[in-house]
């Protein structure tokens, strides 16, 4: 991504996704058994990793020139981990998405 021409190839797709540090079930598990002061402090990295990654993720964008509104409105929608009735975790930006958070910047 940047430059000056962006587009998304013909059948191409721009899939976004949001991350997680949660992903490791036993570690959370592990946490829980060592009691709430083990889990607060889980919960604390959790939090602050996830605020680190939000800022990096707004400094991309910001340097490639993509909408921050990309982020609230559509990355930070999904799912980070798959539940039984939603196994969504990522979703493709229509082509008038992409244009309007200029992920693409040539409408051809």
């Amino acid at each position: 991504m940047g430059g000056r021409a962006r587009t998304i190839d013909p059948g191409g797709h721009f899939m976004v996704h949001m991350f997680t540090m949660t992903g490791d079930k036993d570690a959370i598990q592990s946490s829980v058994a060592l009691g709430t002061e083990s889990t607060t402090e889980l919960i604390s990295d959790v939090e602050r990793e996830a605020a680190l990654m939000a800022t990096e993720d707004n400094d991309l964008l910001i340097r490639l020139d993509v909408s921050r509104d990309l982020l609230s409105d559509v990355m930070y929608r999904q799912k980070a981990v798959a539940t039984g009735s939603d196994r969504s975790t990522r979703r493709c930006l229509t082509r008038k998405e992409a244009l309007k958070y200029n992920v693409v910047n040539i409408d051809d």
